[in-house]
């Protein structure tokens, strides 16, 4: 069986550790690596220039070209199929909430082992997100009591189809899974996910599940045993 391979940059200003993961990753029979970027100002021009098609990129957080909120703005709104994987030498707690909410894929210490990373990467790729049980009790603490609550318009309120897609995204259910579950095609599935998108004004997938945490859609409980599966 063939496996199919997503494309990966690195935006990094640490060369020496930029080379060292392409490296390492190379042998890695699913990725398939494009290029290492030292700024966001330089990758941003290859994606638009339609030189870069990448399903994934890898970047560190300290890198001062673009601020990271401005970054997302711009990913989110040009490319927004584009996955986000921060990787950083400066992870800290208090970030997790601020930072999946503009939109990152995946928020990660670059003390992880590589075998770590490649699962995280996986589950970005093919279920849209990853975060540990121990960032999502970190992250409700941080969302969930101070952050304004998205609303729904009165003619915007989410179907009861919609409600069932959205509490199997929060289980972490990949998308194939999904329309498996409620016998729908991946199309349709797809069709719920940027219906839900659009009525609930969040970016991503763990907007979504932060949308529905802070309106206390779905169980919680079911979610950290989804996550931890």
């Amino acid at each position: 069986m063939k496996i199919e391979k997503f494309k990966v940059s690195i935006i990094d200003n640490d060369i020496l550790f930029g080379s060292l993961l392409k490296s390492d990753f190379e042998h890695q029979e699913e990725v398939e690596f494009e290029n290492i970027f030292q700024d966001e100002k330089e990758f941003l021009n290859e994606l638009r220039s339609g030189q870069l098609n990448v399903d994934v990129v890898i970047m560190e957080l300290r890198l001062k070209s673009i601020p990271i909120n401005e970054f997302m703005t711009v990913i989110k709104s040009e490319f927004p199929k584009l996955k986000v994987v921060i990787l950083t030498s400066l992870y800290k707690e208090s970030y997790i909430g601020s930072l999946f909410k503009m939109g990152v894929d995946a928020f990660l210490p670059k003390s992880i082992s590589l075998s770590e990373l490649k699962a995280a990467i996986l589950e970005v790729r093919f279920n849209n997100f990853f975060i540990t049980p121990e960032q999502f009790e970190i992250m409700k603490e941080q969302v969930s009591q101070k952050a304004p609550k998205p609303i729904c318009n009165e003619t915007d309120r989410l179907t009861e189809r919609e409600l069932e897609v959205l509490d199997l995204i929060c289980q972490q259910n990949t998308t194939g899974s999904i329309a498996d579950k409620l016998f729908i095609t991946k199309r349709t599935v797809e069709g719920h996910r940027s219906n839900l998108l659009l009525k609930t004004g969040t970016k991503n997938t763990v907007g979504l599940v932060i949308w529905a945490m802070q309106n206390k859609i779905v169980d919680l409980d079911s979610y950290l045993v989804g996550i931890n599966n």
